[in-house]
C-alpha cells in the first residue's frame, strides 16, 4: 500500500511533535511522501523523522523550516547513508 501524509503549511509543528510523529512512522509501511513545509522544525526534529523513514519514502518536504546549513548538511549525510545500504 502507498500512503501520503500531508500537513498544512504554517501548522507550527515543532521538534517535539516531529519526535512524536517519527515514532508513529515506524509502523507505517509504504510511505511515499511527507509534506511538512513551513513549520517550526529544526534539524533536531528533522533528524527524528529521517531516522524512522525507510527507503520507500520518495519525498520529504521540509522547506520553510529552521533547519539551517549545518542541519541540512547533516540530513544529506543521513540520506546518503540510507541509500548506500
Amino acid at each position: 500500500m502507498n500512503f501520503k501524509i500531508f500537513f498544512p503549511s504554517h501548522f507550527r509543528i515543532g521538534d517535539k511533535y516531529a519526535e512524536v510523529l517519527s515514532e508513529g512512522l515506524k509502523s507505517v509501511k509504504g510511505l511515499q511522501k511527507i509534506e511538512l513545509a513551513n513549520n517550526r522544525i529544526s534539524s533536531i526534529g528533522a533528524d527524528h523523522i529521517l531516522s524512522k523513514l525507510t527507503n520507500q519514502t520518495e519525498v520529504l518536504n521540509l522547506s520553510g523550516n529552521n533547519i539551517g546549513k549545518i542541519g541540512c548538511d547533516h540530513l544529506c549525510s543521513i540520506i546518503t547513508l540510507k541509500h548506500s545500504k
